[in-house]
């Protein structure tokens, strides 16, 4: 069983440096790094990041919370949902019916 904190686990000292012998970790270490308020705002940036348009389908797993579908909805992306197996993996049979559909 693998345990998820719900703390941080990266520190400022990772984010924040001071001097060049303070280094940060990768990816904060990249000449361009963005930061988000939430993971929601990241996946907004990274659908218009794509170039998607209103009304184009973006795959996404069937097994989610709900919130990761709220910025494709806003941008007009429609989501077409892959089935996914009771141990989390995706359903490849589905999945490949729903390529070949897009």
């Amino acid at each position: 069983m693998q345990y998820i904190s719900g703390r941080p686990s990266l520190g400022f000292k990772a984010i924040l440096t001071k001097s060049d012998k303070c280094q940060s970790i990768f990816p904060l270490n990249q000449k361009k790094c963005y930061f988000f308020f939430s993971a929601r705002y990241a996946l907004a940036a990274a659908v218009e990041a794509l170039n998607l348009k209103p009304e184009d389908q973006l795959l996404v797993p069937s097994y989610n919370c709900g919130v990761e579908i709220d910025p494709l909805l806003h941008l007009n992306i429609k989501p077409m949902f892959y089935k996914i197996k009771k141990d989390l993996y995706p359903d490849f049979d589905d999945l490949q019916k729903k390529l070949l559909v897009m």
